[in-house]
């Protein structure tokens, strides 16, 4: 090999060598995560002298060491935290003045009437300028202290209510309306309302309670004047033309105005500022008794029972104005000198609500209720069972069941003027029916 062709080996061998150390030290700077610092690399070449044609050797110059510059990573810069949280935080002055946070839940109460609504208006703010400490402990406190000062004012209107409305002096029964398994149409059961008494006065009650007891002294009366007095009647409730005060109803007497003195005799009070003619019959024979205004009257009716009678009241013209009916036991009389004294005469009790229906030749009502009825027992005279319906009315029929079992009272004859007329087929006294015809 020539000298010139050792030579050119020898510089292709550098260029060989620096391309290598050039790429190493690109590849080192590409890395993101290592540093790498390689050791400097000394590339010695040596030429060796040949001897060419006994030529003189040519010594090749040393080439130059080669050091590959070390890779400095960048200096993270300072992390520094952004300064924005610190702006949101409250500052201290607003917790150190004390006036805003008192200002506030004063105002809040006085102006709204919940202590919610304040906060409503202003969530915002509320945070930030109010003191959490005491705007809490003052809202409760006053709203729970104006609270409950204003309920009792308000309570006692309710309790003055019902007494306003109770009734002093309750008028008589009112028949209920029937089971619902047995409904009544209009005019029929539901209907049954008794009619009103006309109600006395308290002080002219009290004044005829306090009157002395004055033996009645019953009369007898004649047949002519019966009939003409139960014509008067019957006249008047029919009539349409004539003028009267009188309403035309048959009423209930009130059981209050009848008591009993120690023998167990009947006395009847009458609280009207008019007298009251009372007619009954006893021992088959139709009597009278006049009651004077504003007193009391007792009956001599020996023999046990219960007696039926009618009262009438009139203008002083001679008009009716009233008409009523009532009963009273009797059984009660003064012993004469060493003999011995009335029992008590024992009435049976009475039921309450129950239920009644008319039964007549020309057409039936349909079941309606009584306040109470009281059964008397069979009536040989009439052949049916006697009751006596609200402790005024006399009535006779027979027990049966409804449908549903319960019991019924069919009404077959009542008793609407008793001491004027005998048992028929007429309206019951405080009761206003409607009876289908047939």
């Amino acid at each position: 090999m020539t000298s010139t062709a050792r030579i050119a080996q020898v510089l292709r061998g550098v260029l060989v060598a620096g391309v290598i150390g050039a790429a190493t030290v690109g590849m080192a700077g590409n890395a993101a995560a290592t540093v790498l610092t390689p050791a400097p690399t000394v590339l010695h070449t040596q030429l060796v002298d040949y001897d060419d044609d006994g030529g003189g050797g040519y010594e090749a110059p040393e080439a130059p060491a080669y050091e590959e510059p070390a890779y400095e990573a960048p200096e993270a810069p300072a992390y520094e935290a952004p300064e924005a949280p610190a702006d949101d935080e409250p500052e201290p002055p607003a917790y150190e003045d004390p006036q805003p946070a008192e200002e506030a839940p004063a105002e809040a109460p006085a102006e709204e009437t919940t202590p919610q609504e304040a906060p409503a208006e202003e969530p915002s703010e509320a945070p930030a300028e109010e003191a959490p400490a005491e705007a809490p402990s003052e809202a409760p406190a006053e709203a729970p202290a104006e609270a409950p000062a204003e309920a009792p004012a308000e309570d006692p209107q309710p309790a003055e209510a019902p007494a306003d409305e109770a009734p002093v002096d309750p008028e008589p029964p009112v028949a209920p309306e029937p089971p619902a398994d047995e409904p009544a149409p209009a005019g029929s059961s539901g209907d049954a309302d008794p009619t009103t008494v006309t109600p006395a006065s308290q002080t002219d009650v009290a004044a005829a309670e306090h009157a002395t007891v004055v033996d009645a002294n019953a009369s007898t009366v004649s047949t002519s004047t019966v009939d003409e007095v139960r014509s008067e009647i019957m006249t008047e409730m029919t009539s349409t033309t004539s003028v009267t005060s009188w309403d035309r109803q048959v009423t209930q007497w009130n059981s209050s105005w009848i008591s009993y003195d120690a023998y167990y005799r009947p006395v009847l009070l009458n609280p009207f500022r008019t007298p009251l003619q009372v007619f009954y019959t006893y021992g088959n024979v139709p009597r009278t008794v006049t009651v004077q205004p504003l007193s009391r009257a007792v009956f001599d009716v020996p023999d046990a029972g219960v007696y039926n009678f009618t009262g009438l009241r009139r203008t002083p013209s001679g008009a009716l104005t009233s008409v009523s009916v009532g009963s009273f036991t009797g059984g009660g009389f003064v012993p004469a000198a060493g003999r011995p004294g009335p029992t008590k005469p024992v009435t049976p009790p009475a039921s309450k609500n129950v239920l009644v229906r008319l039964q007549y030749a020309n057409g039936n009502s349909e079941p309606f209720r009584v306040k109470q009825l009281t059964d008397l027992g069979d009536d040989a005279t009439a052949h049916a069972r006697r009751v006596l319906i609200d402790g005024t009315t006399s009535a006779w029929g027979h027990w049966t069941k409804t449908a549903s079992g319960e019991k019924e009272f069919d009404i077959t004859k009542t008793l609407q003027l008793p001491g004027l007329a005998g048992p028929g087929q007429s309206p019951i006294p405080g009761y206003q029916v409607v009876v289908q015809k047939h």
